[in-house]
């Protein structure tokens, strides 16, 4: 009669499988002093499969520490299988303790070995040595085969919410209203042409057609940009209300857009609402928008400043400074725009230069963000808005060249070229996805664009939130959980860099790209982290010459994986299926983690890669054909 006791784990690992004897069903104990109750002795090998329903690598995981442990097997009950018993008997000598203990630590050697390696199977061999062997062949070989259990995912919650916030103080700037009567656009869908193409006959005040060129402007009269990490209220603020992130909407666009493509799965945008012209055109976004994005955590007295990397965009482009001359003509009468020009009467004192801008505020997390406000007009449901200035297709192309597309005008509604829905069309694949992020931002209803071909304005059009919500993602609600989401996964990366090199001033790539740059595709985002060395090492001009550099001068950087999963109605999403919204009732689950790459698993030439992909998107290399069909447009239309 056997009778349970406590022993250690050792002894506990073969008593915890249960034997079957055929002159027996006495339940095994051990005892000190032996290695196998007895009934099991009489055996040469015992091959017992387990149940799949028991969590067998939790179970042997706990039996395999120093702790008491009763002989008893919690889980349920395992099938066995009994070889043929041998026709030789097993040696009585081979109970010597020596030997027994040789061969309980050979097992725990196996199991441990076998625990580790996690392979797939349910499966647990034992065999007994044969008599004569030699001491350390006599053993137990165990092999423990186990299905490995999937890494752990966190859950995005649902509560978690971009939350606009008022700012602080009593003189808060407001921001300007439309000039010339422009307000009617806002209130009236569709393009509004400046000067109906039949009849020549203006819809808008003549001042607004022709563009002063950026000779003209006096630039000086704008306050400069200053960035996030150089904004001192922001930090401040920040400070305050114990937040460790701040940035803007330039600054975070373009990462949350990389976070997008991974989180829903490669979705492209809605061209069905476009004419048949555009019925085989493709509906993907652009490879400048799809280039790698990167960004700058200046750690500054415990907030971390996060600035647009701008290493690869080295020049302000004609259409950057057009864009902040424009803005004001659109918000000022004559009389007070001229005040910017060069050649002004009466120009701005420096008082007026300085003047604050207007900025709206909003918090995830430990993450602020500022936006800046450009109009307004109560009567909106969000009373703010952006503004725009769209360059025509042949001027984004070859901007370089941009004076040889003047004659390169916005003549119809509808068609391929020279109308405004292939502007429309290219802004939806380019610059939608950026446009979403800013306005959810912002809190701000929609944005009005002004089309132009750096010489003259075309017409104008009001997209709201809702527009530009259903043309990427389907519907409204989407959007706004898309802001939510992609925030809530940059907070995590964010997270982990800065706990990774803490109090250091880093770059992150963000890339949701192919295979070729070491990041497989199905909802999966490249992260590199590359730490720069302390303020004060390398001189500031050395900036740009370093981004142009073959090889990297760091060699701290770190690569992580994000895996993102996500559900519909509970149908799990699959490799090459886009996340969409489906008609309601619509629940969408997203899973996620972050893993990082061992540094002998990536090369550190990735890091070229990524930054020769943004110097490409940069430097537009558009095939030359298509550019010179664009020529010929454009010179015919100066005819």
């Amino acid at each position: 009669m056997y009778h349970s006791k406590r022993c250690s784990a050792t002894r506990l690992l073969h008593t915890s499988l249960r034997y079957t004897h055929p002159h027996t069903r006495s339940r095994p104990t051990c005892h000190h002093g032996a290695i196998l109750p007895h009934p099991a002795r009489d055996l040469h090998s015992t091959t017992t499969t387990l149940d799949p329903s028991i969590d067998t690598y939790s179970k042997l995981s706990e039996r395999l520490n120093d702790e008491d442990i009763t002989t008893r097997y919690d889980g349920k009950a395992s099938t066995e299988r009994l070889e043929e018993r041998s026709e030789q008997e097993l040696d009585t000598s081979d109970t010597k303790t020596t030997e027994k203990d040789a061969l309980r630590d050979h097992i725990m050697n196996q199991f441990t070995e076998h625990l580790q390696g996690r392979k797939q199977s349910d499966t647990v061999v034992i065999k007994k040595h044969q008599p004569g062997q030699s001491a350390d062949v006599k053993h137990v070989l165990a092999k423990y085969n186990v299905a490995p259990k999937e890494p752990k995912y966190h859950t995005i919650s649902i509560k978690r919410r971009y939350t606009p916030i008022e700012p602080e103080g009593e003189d808060k700037p407001q921001p300007p209203t439309l000039a010339h009567g422009l307000d009617r656009v806002l209130f009236n869908p569709g393009v509004h042409y400046l000067k109906d193409p039949r009849t020549q006959t203006y819809n808008f005040t003549p001042f607004l057609e022709n563009i002063t060129q950026p000779a003209e402007f006096d630039f000086d009269a704008i306050g400069p940009y200053i960035t996030p990490s150089q904004d001192e209220y922001l930090i401040q603020r920040a400070r305050d209300h114990q937040h460790r992130y701040v940035g803007s909407t330039s600054s975070v666009s373009a990462m949350l857009s990389q976070i997008y493509f991974a989180l829903s799965n490669g979705k492209t945008t809605d061209t069905s609402v476009l004419s048949q012209a555009y019925a085989f055109e493709p509906s993907k976004f652009t490879r400048a928008t799809r280039a790698p994005a990167s960004i700058f955590l200046h750690w500054k007295d415990g907030v971390y400043g996060i600035d647009a990397d701008k290493s690869y965009d080295v020049e302000e482009t004609i259409l950057s400074s057009m864009g902040k001359s424009m803005e004001k003509v659109l918000t000022l009468e004559p009389p007070e725009y001229e005040r910017y020009l060069k050649n002004a009467e009466s120009p701005l004192s420096p008082h007026e230069v300085n003047q604050p801008e207007s900025f709206a505020y909003g918090v995830f997390g430990k993450i602020l963000l500022r936006s800046q406000l450009d109009c307004q007009d109560p009567r909106l449901p969000r009373k703010t808005f952006d503004l725009k200035t769209r360059a025509t297709v042949p001027v984004r192309y070859d901007v370089t060249n941009y004076q040889d597309y003047v004659g390169y005008n916005l003549r119809r509604s509808h068609g391929l070229y020279e109308s405004f829905e292939r502007e429309y069309y290219d802004m939806m694949r380019s610059a939608f996805l950026k446009y979403n992020f800013q306005v959810r931002i912002g809190n701000m209803d929609g944005l009005l664009v002004a089309y132009h071909n750096t010489q003259q304005i075309f017409g104008f059009q009001y997209i709201s939130r809702e527009e530009i919500s259903t043309r990427l993602f389907g519907n409204t609600h989407m959007g706004d959980m898309v802001l939510d989401r992609t925030l809530q996964l940059f907070h995590h990366i964010l997270d982990v860099a800065t706990k990774k090199y803490p109090k250091r001033t880093l770059r992150l790539y963000f890339y949701a790209g192919s295979a070729r740059s070491g990041v497989p595709p199905n909802q999966k985002l490249g992260i590199w982290v590359e730490q720069l060395p302390k303020p004060g090492t390398p001189p500031a001009e050395d900036v740009a010459d370093e981004f142009f550099a073959t090889e990297s001068k760091t060699d701290v950087v770190t690569k992580y994986i994000l895996h993102i999963k996500s559900t519909i109605n509970d149908k799990p999403v699959g490799d090459n299926e886009p996340v969409e919204a489906v008609r309601k009732p619509w629940q969408w689950l997203t899973r996620y983690r972050l893993e990082e790459i061992p540094q002998s698993e990536w090369e550190p030439s990735e890091i070229n890669r990524i930054r020769g992909k943004q110097i490409s998107a940069f430097n537009r290399n558009v095939n030359r054909g298509f550019i010179e069909h664009l020529r010929r447009i454009s010179r015919y239309g100066k005819k």
